[in-house]
């Protein structure tokens, strides 16, 4: 391992001293790369690699966060060596973390272009019909196959909170994801096919409850909040509900389509049928969204993270079957 890298703000004190803890204890060296903001402009050069999705109505914490990982990419192909570290801002290693990851290296010789250190959703135990599901139809991907005790090829790992990269996996990513970039950064890396991919299990990193659970609430692409108060709880090794909710099960387009979007969809449709007015079915869509913010500030004593993009873009799922059906009836006559 040449160097070791962790994303993080400038402006986040607390998560940069929790890392650095960590890593002093591990006795490795750690250089902290500035997270881009995405509530902020980005930079053109960076900016590139965003597609009409991402620029129009990506979420800002979920496309600050994939940017970052693609300019920190970018970086790593300048620098010296082969083999980096990556880890995000609430990373918490494993006691004994580099003996062990050592150890693990040492059990095979099998190329890797990444290997995934810490997955919340890898656990080859796990066989479940909906994971063997999502994995086929969704990511394309064989299950899961051990390589050694501690290495597998994995039916997919998500979660991007720390990996090792070499040069060459950085280069495929960048390749395959420059003008791609729309959702969270961990399920379009699933998406790139010829990476040679691996995840160790035991994790030898997990995610910080406490500081995961501060900025996952906001940095989901998924409506509303609220519901996702009581969705966001998982287990270490499984998905959250409002996880699987917000994540892509089809495409119009450019346009990917999750479990949210198809119950405004839905929405849409029943207030069709139910003859309402484009002025009442408005002042319905943004009746409920105030209400989900009202909520979320007092459950979390925070301003929720969506932004107008997201705000027209939920109504426009409400409203245009309503405005298509409108303009077929009046053609017909």
């Amino acid at each position: 391992m040449d160097k070791s890298f962790c994303i993080a703000m400038s402006s986040e004190t607390e998560r940069r001293a929790h890392v650095t803890e960590q890593f002093e204890k591990a006795g490795l060296q750690l250089d902290f790369f500035d997270a881009i903001d995405g509530r902020k402009e980005i930079p053109p050069n960076v900016a590139l690699h965003l597609n009409e999705y991402g620029r129009l109505v990506g979420h800002p914490s979920v496309i600050g966060c994939a940017l970052s990982h693609l300019a920190l990419w970018q970086q790593i192909l300048d620098e010296p060596g082969e083999l980096f570290f990556v880890c995000e801002s609430d990373v918490e290693l494993v006691d004994n973390f580099k003996s062990k990851l050592k150890s693990c290296l040492a059990e095979t010789d099998e190329p890797f272009d990444i290997l995934y250190v810490g997955s919340r959703y890898f656990d080859p135990s796990n066989k479940s019909l909906m994971r063997s599901m999502y994995s086929r139809y969704m990511f394309r991907n064989d299950m899961t196959r051990k390589i050694s005790s501690t290495r597998y090829f994995p039916d997919f790992a998500l979660a991007s909170h720390a990996y090792l990269i070499t040069k060459e996996g950085a280069r495929q990513y960048l390749k395959a994801l420059s003008g791609n970039v729309g959702l969270q950064i961990d399920f379009l890396m699933q998406m790139v096919r010829g990476v040679r991919a691996q995840a160790v299990w035991p994790p030898l990193a997990k995610q910080h409850e406490e500081l995961n659970e501060k900025s996952s609430m906001f940095s989901s692409a998924s409506f509303p909040q609220c519901v996702n108060l009581s969705c966001n709880k998982s287990n270490e090794n499984e998905f959250s509900p409002s996880y699987w909710l917000s994540c892509p099960i089809a495409a119009i387009g450019n346009q990917p389509i999750n479990f949210w979007t198809s119950i405004f969809l839905a929405l849409g449709t029943i207030f069709l049928y139910g003859g309402l007015s484009i002025l009442l079915i408005v002042a319905i869509v943004v009746f409920l969204i105030m209400l989900d913010a009202y909520i979320t500030m007092v459950a979390l004593d925070k301003i929720p993270a969506f932004d107008f993009a997201n705000l027209a873009w939920v109504m426009g799922l409400v409203i245009t079957p309503t405005l298509i059906y409108k303009f077929y009836r009046r053609m017909k006559r």
